[in-house]
């Protein structure tokens, strides 16, 4: 039976530890002292357990060995109640939560008492009695306290009848000092303890979880209301500030932390005053935070981050914790910023409000339909007066005031309102006034269904029909400036349309006239208007026939002021009466009364003016009348330009067109396909096809194979929008090439790059002329090298020359024979011939490169001086020379001793080809611009053939045609040379046989400078007019 309960307490143990360790929920933690005064108890007991555990063990060494056996009696007992406070000490291991280590202690005590006391069956009853208790409390935990009452009072029953039949039985002594009787008193007293404590413990543990249930809603509660307490703090408009007693800032709402520009984070801990600049605000809120109490709205201001102060209306409480203390306050601030600027605009608007009240003239009137009274406020009698109508009081002193139609109208109004026709009573009407008609409006209602009385406003509405009226009237002129605009644009003359729109805008402003004037100057400059055009209302006798207006002199009548306007742009428009005298008196006899003009302006040009007379009415001009003058003076001007416009285009199109027709250089218009849309006739010709041939062709056909590429890349260029100029070779269609520039722009269409604009410049002729001035540039570097290396040459051949010449003087006077002194006189001959040559191609090659010292030349002069050089020669010859000039001094400009050379050249060559007997003249022939110098020789005669060649260097004509062979080939060139550096002209005039004539040709100076050089003085010159010298 033993084994049998030990197994069964053994396996309940470790089944409820099981149970508890998964399944025992932590108890909740103990807050009333009830609970803790009874922990304090069970704590006690396992303390004083703990003692008596060590009483007995040292009481087991301290009695003497012969008691032992009983001693080892009362040893196992004392196991017995350690193990019993083994349990006390679990439960309060439980009551504290500590599951684990309880439930440990439980299982300990249990092997405890069933290994250390097998043969007290009985006594280990009371470990499984305590077992009992323990697990009751484990159960009161999990089921509440009626259930551990009800383990715990079984446990003890059971523990009693057990333990009676124990004692019956039992022949043991006692333990120490204590009787079995005693102990089993003191061990039911332990047990009626445990149990009362296990009943008041599963009570409080109860209670302790309702009171933590009750407490986690209260806590949810609070939570909740924390949440909604922050999202209402998040979302509200005013500012709200907490602070501790001390005044420092503890919480800001997210508004606060808008308006005043700092973070939370910023505020928190931050000192109350440095939100407020004023020191009264700041004692202020010191003050109320130190008497703690509440304080209504104030208004104060607050200062934010950026320094700006804010104007706030500021309430004040004290925040209180559970037991009523103040711990802090409460601070909420309203931004009156807005509130400030509402009330300011609703100050404003009041004020505008009671102005516009007191300036809109709206007054007040009460109708007694029964009686007809009519009673009215002081406003309705001041409007009335300022109108000049006599005060009324009776609805029939309408009949004065109001005209018979709009009276029936007022009736009709009150009728229809009496029957239910309309919801309230309104009317407009016109009263008769001193000023003229005025328009007045009255509204009203009855005060109730069953009252005659009506209850209404009065109001002067004249300004208002005036508009309306107005309004009409400009829409009409708009309309009418509108059709001559529109009418304008699609006619090709404006004069055509000009009457058309002067009889709308009569009809449109309903005046008298309305006329178009022409600017223009007399011959001497002054300035004229005439009248061009006019309309004229039925009845009104018309003016644009009067001569009085055609060519009338501005200034002349007194119109300068006028001038002075329009110069300006301005508008000249009144009523006569108010014109200046001088104007007045013209105008009156056109029966004008009031007038309006408008200058007409084309572009910057003054044209012209157009006006309005009023020969009716005395009419202050309004603003619509003034502009549609204005537009009407606008579109004519501008349909005078369009029209100038159009004329110059047509101009200029004829114009380009004649350029295009006549431009030597060709003009093509290209698509954006390449296909030709325009030539001009120099394009075609370029070509050698007609224009219209050409029109429609593809462009790259025309250009030749080897710069095809070239006009497909530049074509692209244009494409793009880049312009280009290159060469290219053109392939006529008769197979010839011509070589062109082409300079080529984007063509345009739609703000879109289409094709090109091209012009082609030929080339061809300047291509060959560059070759030409090509070979010449290497012709003139191969005369250059030919000119250097002649002057070496002559400079290296004048030494040998020299010497040459010396010895055939030498050899000569020591000759003895003829024979020798013939032989050395034809090498001297030779050697003088080479000199002159080597001379001749030196004079030559220093004209080559040198330029004439210009100066003014006495040509008359000149050909005496040559002929006086030559006479020597012409007596050699056996010649006469015949010089023919006048005394009458004939100037040129050159340098005299370069025409000296070139004249005696001529003469020497006549000299050299005249055979004996034979005559040279010389002739100066002068006229109004030129001069001619002609030399005349009797001589053998030029072959025509050879006229061209006989000026070229070293060119001899034909021996056998020469009488003296000692010609050199190189006067007439050089003679030619020298001409040419005095822009002159040299020809010849011979045939063979028949003598020559050759004929210089200069520019004839008109007067001479006068430092003029003469040349050498005529006077001692033996030779005169037709004087013959012969040999």
């Amino acid at each position: 039976m033993l084994d049998h309960l030990r197994m069964h307490e053994l396996g309940r143990a470790i089944l409820l530890m099981a149970f508890l360790l998964k399944h025992l929920p932590v108890p909740p933690p103990i807050e009333d002292e009830q609970s803790k005064h009874l922990l304090y108890v069970l704590r006690a007991l396992a303390y004083a357990g703990l003692l008596a555990t060590a009483a007995f063990l040292a009481a087991l060494f301290i009695v003497p060995f012969p008691e032992y056996q009983a001693t080892l009696v009362n040893v196992q007992r004392l196991v017995l109640t350690i193990n019993l406070f083994l349990c006390v000490w679990s439960l309060y291991l439980l009551s504290h939560r500590n599951l684990r280590l309880g439930s440990t202690l439980q299982i300990f005590s249990l092997w405890l008492a069933l290994t250390t006391c097998p043969d007290l069956m009985g006594v280990n009853l009371y470990i499984i009695a305590a077992n009992h208790v323990a697990l009751a409390i484990c159960v009161g935990a999990l089921l509440g306290w009626a259930g551990a009452l009800t383990l715990g009072l079984g446990g003890f029953v059971y523990l009693f009848l057990q333990h009676s039949q124990i004692i019956a039985g039992m022949n043991t002594g006692p333990l120490l000092l204590l009787n079995d009787t005693q102990i089993l008193v003191i061990e039911m007293a332990l047990y009626a303890l445990m149990l009362v404590l296990t009943v008041l413990l599963v009570f409080n543990t109860q209670r302790r979880t309702e009171i933590g249930k009750v407490t986690a809603e209260a806590l949810e509660v609070v939570q909740y209301g924390e949440r909604q307490l922050a999202a209402i703090l998040s979302s509200m408009a005013d500012l709200l500030i907490v602070v501790n007693l001390d005044g420092t800032i503890l919480r800001t709402n997210s508004a606060a932390q808008a308006v005043l520009g700092y973070t939370e984070g910023e505020l928190y801990g931050e000192p109350l005053k440095m939100l407020m600049e004023d020191a009264e605000d700041q004692a202020g809120i010191e003050t109320l935070i130190g008497v703690r109490r509440s304080e209504a709205q104030t208004n104060r201001c607050l200062k934010t981050k950026d320094g700006r102060l804010l104007p706030v209306s500021l309430s004040t409480s004290p925040l209180t914790d559970s037991s009523g203390e103040t711990t802090g306050m409460i601070l909420v601030a309203q931004d009156l910023t807005e509130l400030e600027q509402a009330r300011a605009q609703l100050s404003q608007i009041n004020a505008r409000f009671s102005q516009a009240i007191l300036f809109s003239h709206i007054g007040v009137f009460e109708y007694d339909m029964a009686s007809g009274v009519v009673t009215t406020d002081e406003l309705t009698r001041e409007i009335l007066r300022t109108a000049g109508i006599e005060l009324f009081t009776h609805y029939d002193d309408y009949a004065r005031i109001v005209s018979d139609d709009d009276a029936r109208k007022i009736t009709a109004a009150l009728d229809e309102y009496r029957r239910g026709a309309r919801s309230q009573f309104e009317v407009e009407f016109r009263v008769n006034s001193d000023d003229g008609p005025r328009w007045m409006m009255a509204r009203g209602a009855m005060l109730d269904a069953n009252s005659s009385r009506l209850i209404g406003t009065y109001m002067d509405i004249t300004r208002r029909k005036r508009a309306e009226i107005e309004l009409a009237r400009r829409d009409a002129v708009l309309r009418a400036v509108t059709l001559t605009s529109e009418a304008f644009l699609h006619s090709g003359s404006w004069q055509l349309q000009v009457e058309t729109l002067l009889r709308l805008l009569g009809e449109a402003v309903d005046v008298s006239r309305v006329y178009v004037f022409r600017v223009h100057y007399s011959p001497f400059g002054r300035l004229l208007w005439s009248q061009l055009y006019e309309w004229c209302a039925p009845g009104i006798v018309p003016e644009v026939d009067n001569p009085d207006l055609q060519n009338l002199d501005v200034h002349e009548v007194g119109f300068a002021r006028w001038h002075e306007q329009m110069s300006q742009r301005l508008a000249v428009y009144g009523l006569i009466d108010e014109f200046p005298d001088s104007e007045r008196e013209f105008l009156s006899t056109q029966d004008i009364r009031s007038l309006a003009i408008m200058p007409i302006y084309v572009q910057d040009e003054w044209w012209g003016m157009i006006g309005f007379d009023d020969c009716v009415n005395a009419r202050l001009w309004g603003d619509s009348e003034i502009d549609a003058l204005q537009l009407a003076a606008d579109n004519l001007g501008a349909a005078i330009h369009r029209e100038r416009v159009e004329r110059e285009l047509e101009t200029n199109h004829d114009f380009l067109t004649t350029i295009m027709d006549n431009l030597g250089q060709g003009v093509a218009v290209v698509d954006g396909t390449g296909r030709l849309l325009f030539v001009n006739p120099a394009m075609a010709e370029l070509i050698g096809v007609e224009r219209d041939d050409l029109v429609g062709q593809m462009a790259r056909q025309y250009y030749d194979e080897a710069t095809a590429p070239q006009y497909d890349i530049n074509f692209a260029l244009r494409r793009l929008g880049h312009a280009s100029t290159y060469t290219a070779r053109l392939r006529r269609v008769d197979g010839g090439l011509r070589d062109v520039i082409v300079t080529g722009v984007t063509r345009v269409v739609d703000g879109q790059p289409d094709g090109s604009y091209a012009v082609l410049t030929d080339i061809t002729e300047r291509r060959h002329l560059e070759q030409r001035e090509l070979r010449l540039s290497l012709e003139r570097e191969q005369m250059r090298i030919l000119s250097d290396f002649i002057r070496d040459a002559s400079h290296d051949f004048r030494t040998p020359l020299s010497i040459i010449q010396t010895s055939v003087y030498l050899l000569k006077r020591k000759a003895e024979s003829p024979d020798q002194i013939s032989r050395l006189e034809t090498v001297g001959e030779q050697a003088q011939r080479l000199s002159r040559l080597i001379d001749g191609l030196l004079t030559m090659l220093e004209l080559d490169k040198s330029t004439p010292s210009m100066g003014i030349i006495d040509v008359n002069v000149l050909v005496r001086n040559a002929v006086d050089r030559a006479i020597e020669s012409v007596q050699q010859a056996g010649l006469e020379i015949v010089l023919k000039a006048s005394d009458e001094p004939v100037y040129i400009n050159g340098e005299e001793g370069s025409m000296l050379k070139a004249l005696s050249n001529l003469i020497d060559n006549a000299i050299t080809f005249t055979p004996h007997g034979g005559t040279i003249t010389v002739e100066v022939v002068a006229d109004e611009d030129t001069v001619r110098i002609n030399v005349h020789d009797t001589g053998i005669g030029i072959d025509p053939s050879e006229h061209t060649r006989i000026f070229e260097r070293l060119y001899k004509v034909d021996k056998a045609r020469s009488s003296n062979a000692s010609g050199l080939g190189m006067g007439l060139p050089i003679t030619k040379r020298i001409i040419d550096l005095h822009n002159g002209t040299i020809r010849v005039d011979s045939a063979f046989g028949q003598g020559s004539v050759f004929t210089v040709e200069l520019a004839r100076q008109k007067k001479a400078a006068a430092s003029a050089k003469r040349g050498y003085p005529s006077a001692s010159s033996p030779i005169t007019e037709d004087v013959k010298l012969n040999s």
